[in-house]
């Protein structure tokens, strides 16, 4: 699975946010001051693809909502499977939440089919189509984060033992 496109509305701190054209190959990282909104990137990828994140277990879900506004968007177009899909996320302050699960056409990434609609129908169909669980996508996409910060505080033989293991792992 590719993620080639991020957008939001109203997400956490992002009033705006676009992300189009993501490369296809290649590693991303994210760096950036601490309050920068790498995180909050993070957070709007997880809650596109599950409608949940991995602080939702401490706050409620319209936490997600930018302080200044009363609702939010999320889409996230990605590609699997050589097809193009779109997941489109909507909620309100009042916990109304809908959400759309949409294939794309390759050759006019403006129109698609409509795959699935409303939150659970759409979350059962992200686990069909991209074998994708919350739980462990949740756990998975820190741990490499949290890797990172052990490895500082490692000696240098530690941690090139770490790195072979990491290496054969990925």
């Amino acid at each position: 699975m590719l993620i080639r496109n991020v957008r939001a509305d109203g997400f956490l701190k992002f009033r705006k946010i676009r992300l189009n054209y993501i490369p296809s190959r290649g590693l991303i990282g994210l760096i950036g001051p601490n309050e920068s909104g790498k995180s909050s990137l993070g957070q709007l990828i997880q809650y596109a693809l599950f409608g949940t994140t991995h602080k939702m277990t401490r706050g409620s879900i319209v936490d997600l909502i930018h302080w200044e506004e009363d609702h939010c968007i999320v889409e996230l177009d990605l590609e699997h499977d050589g097809e193009c899909y779109r997941i489109w996320r909507e909620m309100d302050r009042l916990g109304s939440s809908y959400a759309r699960l949409l294939r794309l056409d390759p050759e006019d990434l403006s129109t698609g089919e409509e795959v699935a609609a409303g939150v659970l129908q759409v979350q059962k169909e992200v686990f069909r189509r991209f074998q994708l669980g919350a739980t462990e996508t949740l756990h998975s996409f820190y741990l490499y984060r949290i890797c990172l910060k052990c490895l500082k505080c490692l000696n240098r033989q530690t941690k090139f033992n770490f790195e072979k293991r990491s290496a054969k792992a990925f």
